[in-house]
């Protein structure tokens, strides 16, 4: 037995073994090693034993009981200490005062520190330094800025630590200057170059301006540690830079930087916010060599990053691998069922954690009621909040309960939960008005904002934006230019949402010069902004605006994956494969940015079949390295609008075999495909199979699909009769379906009747009145043609001219018949002149 555990056994741990020593050295060791393990509950015992036993401490004892009694915030424990000092007179020992300050700073008692601190008749440099950190660490910035003043006035010169709780204040007064300052003192007295904390600190104080600064810094620094790098890696993370942090990983891995825990938190992070999974695997396989696979932190953050990545079966096997589980765990677990759209999984989970008596928490229930939303179960979120009221947490979670009847349109519901509300906070009033605003209450939404003003909450500019979501055509222009105005007037943060939410509006109500105006004045514009004008453009019919924008976007910032989906369904619009696949050939350049995204994927798949090479579809989705719902859905629709029904089946068919539950979409997708395809039989047994199997309940797509399915097919009784025997009132599309089979059948009396109604529904839509008409024209009833024209004309209705266009270099050319408004009209028209007196020269047939 070594001498270490002879001391050990005369602790109170193993009273049987020795007799305890009244010899206060052999205690001072026993301490002191218990210092060096960092067992500061062994250090309380000890100490507390040597009180039983009549064992006056030393003075170099005390600092180390007050260093485990600040770590252990063992209050009561230091106070008694504190008293031991006086009884001692050791209270003007310069090292016991400083870890009273330093004990009573850590623990949140500031005043007391200060008065010990004043007290002082000798100050050193660790005294200042255990003041003015103790008032950083309680977020006391100034009073540590105007303390280190007062050292600089005593002729005391600042050390690392002391630059570093500096560092730090700058850092969280955002007061750029000082903290520059302070790096050229590092600089020119060579702190710096030989102090890497201090680095450290520099790197998370330029974070808070620019990332790109503190990169800068770590690229300047003579040595680095794990810490240095952990923290470049993590400012890139908290910037979003996720990809810039798995790249800083590797350099770290290059420059045999053994990572820790914290390496592995911050990478995992990345690569599941970028959805890298074979990095993420890579990053497990490491963290298995390090023997750091089985920190539970480090677990937790694996489950989470396969969950982020579609990788439900890894992170089911690194939970059901866990030695021991919080709660942390099981929250991840559930988050993965979520994100990878495993609803009933994570809801069996749910009841799991409660039959093993585990106590949830808001982050567990605030994940459960928004999987419900995103699921559309209102039945289980019904559920979910009776849960809720039960266990008496409605306080806590009375947001995520908002949120969830907001995102599933129950009004009614919402308004409950906000009445009974207690504590309402802005979120609270703008989640209501985002539930009014869903559903097309733009008079309730104001007048709940009014409701907001008079309470004395503060609206935000997410208040805005959720107020500017109703103003979807010129009819809103006033109540918009009022919320513009409301928000000037209030000085709100015109932040990047805000600024979106406004040029949307303009946009919508027909003031483009108002939107680009704001659009190109704003300081904060980013890619979110230009996505929003590209999408904006395209949703108000002009495809060829919108690709302008997004050229003009690479010239100030990278597109994203947001951006692709939105310009790639453009190309269709317009029919052009080669802009199409000028943009695939983009996005393969970009690598890595895009190429694991399977929404971009999904996107390209739906532009080839949509611009009429479903070939290239094909290859795509052959080449998915994973897919979901919508991958199917697309590649269904894309045989469907080629008339290959049959290989729509096949898709149909092998998605159910892979386990993928179908969606709404999937069936309007399925129904369409049999419909163009002729295979009637077939589609009616699968609308059958719709709600009988897969409890969705038809929606007006659906049985429109109907309608045209057995139209096509001939059965127009029977599409009649379907048609008497929906739960729902038919809308315009319905009878427009319908109509359109006398197309094939001609029978004018019914075709008439369906034509009334029809024009009935939807009077002012110029499109029905040609559909009628031109029926009647191949009828030979020229008299009804004539009748529905002069309707027509007497209605004041136009037809949408048709748009003919040409890309040239990049740039959208479109033209209307008579249309002059092209800059180069007057050299296209003469050129149209050459060639057609060139044409009658040639005797060609025009």
């Amino acid at each position: 037995m070594n001498a270490f555990t002879v001391s050990l056994c005369r602790t109170t741990q193993f009273p049987h073994l020795h007799s305890p020593s009244k010899d206060p050295n052999a205690w001072n060791s026993i301490l002191k090693n218990h210092a060096k393990l960092k067992n500061d509950r062994a250090i309380l015992a000890s100490y507390s034993q040597m009180e039983s036993l009549g064992i006056q401490p030393t003075m170099a004892t005390l600092p180390l009981v007050l260093k485990a009694c600040s770590r252990l915030q063992d209050v009561e424990f230091g106070k008694r200490i504190h008293s031991d000092i006086i009884r001692l007179y050791f209270t003007e020992d310069v090292k016991i005062r400083t870890a009273l300050i330093d004990f009573y700073c850590k623990c949140g008692f500031l005043d007391v520190a200060l008065e010990l601190f004043e007290e002082m008749p000798d100050r050193d440099l660790v005294s200042w330094n255990a003041m003015i950190s103790g008032y950083v660490g309680n977020q006391k910035y100034y009073d540590a800025l105007l303390l280190f003043f007062r050292l600089s006035m005593e002729g005391l010169k600042p050390s690392s630590v002391t630059l570093v709780s500096l560092i730090t204040a700058c850092a969280e007064l955002l007061e750029f200057r000082l903290g520059r300052a302070i790096h050229c003192y590092c600089l020119r007295n060579g702190f710096f170059h030989s102090e890497v904390h201090l680095g450290t600190a520099l790197i998370g104080f330029y974070s808070r301006f620019d990332v790109r600064l503190s990169h800068c810094v770590f690229d300047l620094m003579p040595m680095r540690n794990v810490v240095s790098w952990n923290a470049m890696i993590s400012e890139y993370f908290d910037a979003g830079a996720d990809f810039e942090a798995l790249q800083l990983f590797v350099q770290m891995m290059l420059a045999d930087v053994t990572p820790d825990s914290v390496t592995f938190l911050a990478v995992l992070q990345s690569c599941g916010e970028f959805e890298c999974l074979e990095m993420g695997k890579l990053v497990h396989q490491l963290a298995i060599k390090c023997r750091i696979s089985n920190d539970k932190y480090v677990e937790n953050a694996m489950i989470t990053m396969y969950g982020k990545c579609g990788n439900l079966e890894s992170a089911c096997d690194v939970f059901e691998k866990m030695i021991s589980r919080d709660l942390a765990s099981w929250n991840a677990m559930l988050f993965a069922y979520k994100n990878c759209k495993c609803y009933d999984k994570a809801f069996d989970l749910f009841k799991t954690m409660n039959s093993a008596a585990i106590e949830v928490n808001t982050i567990t229930i605030s994940t459960m009621l928004s999987l419900c939303a995103e699921s559309g179960d209102l039945e289980k979120g019904e559920q979910l909040h009776a849960y809720v009221m039960k266990t008496g947490k409605e306080k806590d979670v009375g947001n995520a309960l908002l949120s969830m009847y907001a995102v599933l349109d129950q009004v009614f519901s919402a308004l409950k939960v906000f009445s009974e509300t207690e504590t309402l906070d802005t979120v609270s009033w703008n989640l209501l008005i985002m539930a009014l605003m869903r559903n097309q209450l733009q008079s309730q939404a104001l007048n709940v904002f009014k409701q907001m003003q008079q309470s004395g909450t503060k609206s935000n500019s997410y208040t805005m934006v959720s107020l500017l979501r109703g103003c979807k055509d010129a009819s809103h222009l006033i109540t918009g230019k009022s919320i513009h105005g409301y928000s000037l007037r209030h000085y709100l943060e015109f932040n990047s949402s805000l600024c979106t939410a406004l040029t949307d509006m303009y946009m919508d109500c027909g003031q483009e010069v108002s939107a680009m105006n704001l659009f190109w004045s704003s300081s904060d514009r980013d890619v979110i902004s230009w996505n929003a004008m590209i999408a904006s453009y395209d949703r108000n019919g002009r495809p060829g605006e919108a690709l302008q924008v997004f050229y003009k976007m690479q010239s100030e910032l990278r597109p994203n994956s947001i951006t692709m989906i939105n310009v790639l369904p453009l190309c269709a619009e317009i029919a052009d494969l080669l802009q199409g696949r000028c943009l695939h050939a983009y996005i393969i350049r970009r690598g890595l940015d895009f190429t694991l995204d399977i929404s971009v994927e999904n996107a390209l798949l739906t532009m080839y079949a949509k611009c009429g090479c479903i070939r290239s579809a094909v290859k795509i989705f052959d080449a998915l390295t994973r897919t979901d719902i919508v991958s199917w859905n697309a590649m269904i629709a894309a045989y469907g609008m080629h008339g290959c029904g049959e290989d729509a089946l096949q898709s149909f068919y092998q998605m159910l075999e892979s386990g993928e539950r179908p969606t709404s979409v999937t069936f309007t997708s399925i129904l369409s495909a049999c419909s163009h395809s002729g295979l009637t039989d077939v589609g009616l047994e699968i609308f059958k199979t719709m709600h009988m199997v897969y409890r969705i309940e038809p929606d007006i797509l659906h049985y429109s699909c109907m309608v045209d399915l057995l139209g096509r097919a001939g059965f127009l009784d029977k599409a009649g009769d379907f048609i008497q025997s929906m739960p729902l009132e038919p809308d315009p599309s319905l009878w427009r379906a319908h109509l359109a089979s006398y197309n094939i059948y001609p029978d004018a009396a019914i075709a008439r009747y369906i034509g009334e109604k029809l024009i009935e529904l939807d009077p002012t839509n110029i499109g029905n009145y040609m559909l009628l008409s031109n029926l009647h024209a191949a009828a030979g009833s020229w008299e009804d043609v004539n009748l529905i024209r002069s309707e027509i004309k007497e209605m004041g209705l136009k037809k949408t001219p048709g748009v003919s266009w040409i890309v040239i270099r990049s740039q959208v050319h479109s033209f209307t018949a008579g249309d002059t408004s092209h800059p180069m009209s007057d050299q296209i028209h003469e050129t149209l002149r050459l060639l057609f007196s060139k044409s009658i020269e040639n005797g060609d047939d025009l």
